[in-house]
This record gives structure tokens, C-alpha cells and sequence, in this order.
């Protein structure tokens, strides 16, 4: 998980508003932090960061996908880990 997709939240519990939405949030990659008194102030904020991460180009994502689907088809073939391959000799 990326770093900068990652965030701690941080509910307040005021006396006598047992129904108040406050708190303090922070992205974990830049340490930004914000303080929120609303849900739509707590959105905004991790809206605004998450627009900030970047995605990788289509076509390094494509590559990516493709070589997952090739990578899970050839499982079933592939040595566990710990473990060694022995090839059989040939008696003659």
C-alpha cells in the first residue's frame, strides 16, 4: 500500500455532543494534517490529498495487469517456497 494513499484518523469526543463529527486527519506519506468539524470537511481533505496520488500511465498499468494474468496462470507450475526441484536422470 502506498503511503500516500494511507491516513490516520483521529475522532474527538466533545462533552456534551455525543452526536459531533470532529477530529483530526493526516496523511501517513507527507504528514499533512487537517482538522474537521463536519463529515464534508473530513472528505474534502482526503479528497483533495487522493487527487494528489498519482496513477501510473495506462499502458504500465496494462503491462502490469497482463503480467499478473501470466504470473497466476503458471502457479500451478511454479516450486513452493522452501522447497527444491529435482529433475529425475535419465537411467541409460
Amino acid at each position: 500500500m502506498s503511503t500516500q494513499r494511507a491516513f490516520v484518523i483521529h475522532f474527538l469526543q466533545r462533552p456534551g455532543q455525543a452526536d459531533a463529527f470532529a477530529g483530526r486527519a493526516e496523511q501517513v506519506g507527507s504528514g499533512e494534517t487537517a482538522h474537521f468539524d463536519s463529515p464534508d470537511e473530513l472528505i474534502g481533505f482526503l479528497s483533495r490529498l487522493l487527487g494528489r496520488a498519482t496513477r501510473p500511465p495506462a499502458r504500465q498499468r496494462a503491462a502490469a495487469a497482463a503480467a499478473g494474468v501470466r504470473a497466476a496462470a503458471g502457479k500451478d507450475r511454479a516450486t513452493p517456497p522452501g522447497s527444491r526441484r529435482t529433475r529425475r536422470r535419465d537411467p541409460s
